[in-house]
């Protein structure tokens, strides 16, 4: 493995994400005839040469991310939810690296994290910064055996029901006449829509996507 290229190989595992069995096929076609070519091969040689699959950060910069994080959202997101914004953003990090790097750039944020136990129950994981930002569709089946299911939506900088309809089940066609549309007709459009994983909204999320851009 001296004699291979440490400029390809990265390339390969970094950019390309290509596992270590395709890195032999790879390159046992660049270098046709070089022996001792295997996985436990291949696998030292990344080691050696600081080649990983995953975008690591220092320490440091680690830190300076956590606190941009820390800064837009305040002392409301513990270690699993700036893992998961940095993942959307392309940063992959460890939950202790990132608890460790939360103690160190907000210790008092923490402290506050660890002691209010009705932030941690009730997490706030994001915010709208103005009416028409974001607006949040939900229903509730409480009195499903009622014959009575009820959808609202409501604007999440405001938190006024801008909408609402009852039905006897959910129904796409339905929630989207009678909330979704009637809400954007009253109010124009909004920047985004936020649900949850259910089905029954998959219709409104389609014209939201359609439309979005007018």
């Amino acid at each position: 493995m001296n004699a291979v290229n440490v400029a390809f190989v990265r390339d390969l595992v970094v950019t390309q994400g290509k596992t270590h069995s395709q890195v032999i096929l790879l390159l046992q076609e660049a270098y046709p005839g070089k022996r001792s070519l295997s996985s436990r091969s291949v696998r030292r040689f990344c080691l050696k040469n600081g080649i990983h699959a995953q975008n690591r950060l220092s320490n440091k910069e680690l830190e300076h991310y956590t606190k941009e994080v820390v800064a837009w959202v305040g002392p409301t997101w513990g270690r699993k939810m700036v893992k998961g914004y940095k993942a959307s953003c392309g940063i992959t990090a460890g939950d202790k690296h990132i608890g460790k790097a939360l103690s160190i750039v907000s210790p008092l944020y923490q402290v506050q994290r660890n002691t209010n136990t009705a932030r941690q129950t009730n997490p706030y994981p994001y915010h709208a910064d103005y009416f028409g930002h974001k607006l949040y569709m939900d229903q509730t089946e409480k009195l499903a055996m009622y014959g009575l299911t009820e959808v609202s939506a409501c604007d999440g900088y405001s938190g006024k029901i801008v909408a609402f309809v009852t039905m006897p089940v959910k129904n796409n066609v339905l929630i989207c006449k009678n909330v979704y549309r009637t809400a954007v007709i009253q109010h124009d459009i909004w920047d985004q829509l936020r649900v949850d994983h259910g089905t029954e909204f998959y219709l409104s999320l389609y014209v939201q996507e359609k439309n979005v851009s007018i």
